[in-house]
């Protein structure tokens, strides 16, 4: 809630940019590939066998006429033949943008059609729209600004029905002294369904003797065709000089309080109470307890209690570790759900010489005293290996790993064993990154049928002026003793054209993010970020975070890695890793992982989150870009390239780009990064490689 859009227009806060004439950057792809299956189709990845292929198109233009006037367009689209890349054939508008900026009069203002992100707040509206949208900042000694929009939450433009579902908004921010408070009005409508949404939310900082405090609430009424509300209230702290800090959070959201747009789950009462500890090593401590209770209103509500302690950062002078317990209540009132669980995790990872070990440990227990002889037990652990290797101008690094895993107490028993090898390799225009996996299942079951399943990934990418070729392969083989087998695959061939000389997807001139000096103090949040610039001396970015409080990264070839927690709202676990080259900051990159945590957070409520958490801190994002739906299949569809979530903020040293990429090992997480560009954001494979 803290920051909507606080220093409202960041086109004034780069009030020292110069007037430009029209610039034009931007970039074409043509893509030819071929997917092809073997045996049992249910089980490919890949339901449809055929040589296809597409071409697309992102174009971004800016002109300035003056230091605080400017217009910025965005236009991308595709000509598509695959069923892959699009659902509609032919041409399929994809993004469309135009806005203009204006500084120079009484009242500053940003004006936006076609495809934004509309944000008031997460009990209200956190979703892209396609439509118009307003900002205005009116001069005076009273700061303010004004937020009107109206558009359709729609994928795509060439099937837009606005009475599917659309919203009008008002939202307006003021500052008063120290207290921050935004009243927010929305009409969301459907087809069937009309609403209307009132909230009014309030945050201010305080003191009290050698604590520092900081309250934020909101109260939210919804009005359709039935009534209800939702409240929200957070009270957090510090002891100065300590190290010692807490939140208290609650909140309680009516049956009927479902704002299309929303982010939240209805029907609910939360309470938590969170304690951490940083010593002065940079070890951080931490400990939870947190209560929920679902389908309140209802004759059967779900009670769910969690409490877990946890630790991460430097120990043993050179190692990173991190460990995560808690134990979980699940109990329905009709005692049709009675579980307590039991979860213990543990990271660490280390450097000796050139090479780097890691490993974790997974132990669950889980006590049914519903289903009699139902209590799964887990055990696992991981070990992986990693080696810098160089020939020529060309370096890198080679893995390899092995995880064990022993699932008992539960009909679906197995001993599961996997080991993988990847390998990462890059010089002048060349980068290739290769993941090979093979997965052993047993299953205790007699007839269940042992299991093998084989993936194996490559990338290869040349970059020749503005010119990019790049090739990649996915192989999938399953073999299930006895049963049907399956081989599929996907093999690549890409051409890109960058119409700039540096290959770059956000909007040239697209408003500022709000961040902090690049070379000042660097504060232990999501700001690390952005406080890093592409380009910042290696040694020298150690120093700063090390006074900041964020030491003992492991070194790997290519990065330094962190244990750290830089969105304290997100419980899962979190990774600071500075890509280096030459001595040189290439990007910073915040990873959070998807590993349950107790919770009940479903991988789209830990993306919610953090896309909450980066809104709060660096304002709305200039673009977004969503496809495709979170799901028990989400993971298959993100390999598939089927599955998009970015979203981007321009800062003065780059982009800044929240979003979950694909990756050669499969495994989905999200992931920030700051960096001078990216690819395009079809290109899904953006995240940082190795693990």
């Amino acid at each position: 809630m803290r920051l909507r859009g606080a220093v409202l227009l960041a086109l004034c806060a780069a009030g020292a940019a110069q007037a430009q004439e029209l610039v034009i950057s931007g970039s074409n792809t043509a893509r030819w590939e071929r997917y092809d299956t073997r045996g049992l189709q249910t089980a490919s990845p890949y339901p449809f066998s055929l040589t296809t292929g597409y071409d697309e198109l992102a174009v971004n233009a800016t002109w300035q006429p003056s230091s605080f006037d400017r217009w910025r367009g965005h236009v991308a689209g595709v000509i598509n033949d695959s069923p892959y890349r699009a659902q509609d054939r032919d041409i399929v508008p994809e993004r469309l943008l135009l806005s203009r900026e204006n500084g120079e009069g009484a009242i500053a203002y940003r004006a936006e059609a076609g495809d934004f992100f509309a944000f008031t707040s997460t009990r209200t509206q956190q979703r892209p729209l396609k439509g118009v949208a307003v900002e205005l900042q009116p001069s005076g000694d009273l700061r303010q600004s004004i937020l009107l929009f109206a558009g359709a939450f729609q994928n795509s433009w060439r099937h837009l029905q606005w009475d599917d579902d659309n919203s009008y908004g008002a939202s307006w921010l003021m500052e008063l002294g120290r207290v921050r408070l935004t009243a927010n009005l929305l009409r969301n409508e459907r087809a069937d369904q009309t609403q209307d949404v009132a909230s009014l939310a309030a945050e201010t900082p305080f003191s009290l003797g050698s604590t520092q405090w900081r309250a934020e609430a909101e109260v939210a009424y919804l009005r359709g065709d039935r009534d209800d509300s939702g409240l929200f209230a957070q009270l957090s702290g510090s002891l100065t000089g300590t190290g010692l800090s807490w939140r208290l959070r609650g909140e309680r959201y009516g049956q009927d309080y479902r704002p299309f747009g929303a982010t939240i789950i209805p029907d609910r009462r939360a309470a938590e109470a969170h304690l951490n500890y940083l010593t002065a090593g940079g070890l951080a401590w931490r400990a939870r307890v947190q209560s929920w209770r679902d389908f309140a209103e209802s004759a059967n509500p779900l009670e769910t209690r969690v409490i877990g302690a946890g630790v991460a950062g430097p120990v043993f002078g050179k190692g990173n570790l991190g460990v995560d317990v808690f134990g979980q209540e699940l109990e329905r009132e009709d005692r049709s759900l009675d579980q307590r669980n039991v979860t213990a995790n543990a990271y660490y990872s280390q450097s000796f010489g050139p090479w780097v070990v890691s490993g974790n440990l997974l132990y669950q227990r889980v006590d049914d005293r519903v289903l009699v002889g139902t209590d799964p037990r887990t055990k696992q652990v991981g070990v992986n290996v990693l080696y810098p290797v160089s020939f020529g101008v060309v370096s890198g690094s080679i893995g390899a790993g092995v995880l064990w895993r022993d699932v008992s107490g539960t009909p679906f028993a197995t001993r599961d064993v996997q080991p993988t090898v990847q390998l990462s390799l890059f010089g002048g225009p060349h980068r290739f990154n290769l993941n090979a996996g093979r997965l052993a299942q047993d299953p205790s079951a007699p007839a269940a049928p042992d299991l093998d399943t084989v993936n194996f990934a490559a990338d290869y990418r040349y970059r020749w002026g503005r010119h990019e070729f790049g090739a990649d392969i996915t192989v999938f083989d399953r073999k299930p003793s006895p049963g049907e087998k399956t081989e599929a695959y996907r093999a690549g061939i890409t051409w890109t054209y960058y119409f700039d000389s540096t290959p770059t997807v956000a909007p040239a001139g697209a408003p500022l993010a709000v961040v902090g000096g690049a070379a000042g103090p660097i504060t232990r949040d999501a700001s690390v970020l952005t406080s890093i610039a592409p380009g910042d001396g290696l040694d020298d970015t150690l120093t700063r975070l090390s006074a900041s409080g964020i030491t003992g990264g492991t070194r790997e070839p290519t990065a330094v890695v962190y244990e750290v927690r830089l969105l304290p709202e997100v419980e899962e676990r979190q990774r600071l890793m500075l890509m280096n080259a030459h001595g040189r900051i290439d990007r910073a990159a915040l990873v959070v992982s998807l590993s349950p945590t107790g919770g009940g957070d479903d991988p789209a409520r830990v993306y919610e989150r953090v896309l909450r958490s980066m809104i709060e801190r660096f304002g709305r994002p200039a673009t977004t870009f969503e496809e495709g739906t979170f799901g028990a299949g989400f993971t298959r569809d993100l390999a598939a390239g089927r599955f998009i979530r970015i979203a981007e903020w321009i800062t003065p040293g780059g982009t800044l780009r929240l979003g979950i990429p694909r990756r050669l090992d499969g495994v989905a997480r999200i992931e920030v990064h700051h960096a001078r560009s990216f690819p395009t954001p079809r290109d899904t494979n953006w995240g940082v490689e190795p693990k």
